[in-house]
């Protein structure tokens, strides 16, 4: 009995996987960012800063209407006047509505490249993202990622470390490729 039981479970697992499609892609668009400072700056804006990102995507659709991506872009953000290059590794489940369209959510650490800030840590966001696929191998999506904890420190006025920030809200637009 209990072999039939593991046998039964691998071939149902077996059968699943032979149902998700998994392709290697590549992703790339405009993002537009904002940051949120510790204490107000006369020296920093935290308006928005247009930038870009680019980078490898493992995307993955079943047949059941789940689907995960992750992801290694390089990205670039930050505000008018601070400008952060960022290694972000996003992690989103997505859910398939429709044959063509998706949403999904999940989070995304994104390390600090830039060597001209004095304190940077691993920085967290929150993000939602729908899509809508022309074909199999190409789709339109856009999302918002939401800062959760403090990205970077700068110096203040008086030269004075402690003004801590984080990238606040981020809107992307991407076009992607799947292989």
């Amino acid at each position: 009995m209990k072999k039939q039981f593991l046998l039964s479970a691998i071939s149902l697992c077996l059968t699943a996987s032979a149902y998700c499609q998994i392709n290697l892609g590549v992703k790339g668009g405009v993002v537009l960012s904002s940051m949120k400072f510790d204490m107000p700056s006369t020296i920093f804006s935290e308006e928005n800063r247009t930038g870009y990102q680019l980078g490898l995507i493992l995307d993955s659709r079943t047949i059941g209407g789940l689907g995960f991506q992750v992801g290694a872009m390089y990205s670039v953000r930050g505000s008018d006047d601070v400008k952060i290059d960022m290694l972000a590794v996003p992690i989103q489940l997505r859910i398939h509505p429709f044959k063509n369209l998706f949403v999904g959510g999940g989070i995304e650490g994104g390390y600090v490249l830039n060597d001209n800030f004095s304190s940077k840590s691993i920085g967290l966001t929150a993000l939602t993202e729908a899509g809508f696929y022309l074909s199999d191998q190409f789709y339109l999506s856009g999302g918002i990622n939401f800062g959760i904890n403090k990205t970077i420190e700068l110096e203040g006025e008086n030269g004075i470390l402690g003004n801590g920030a984080k990238v606040d809200r981020m809107f992307t637009l991407s076009a992607n490729v799947l292989f």
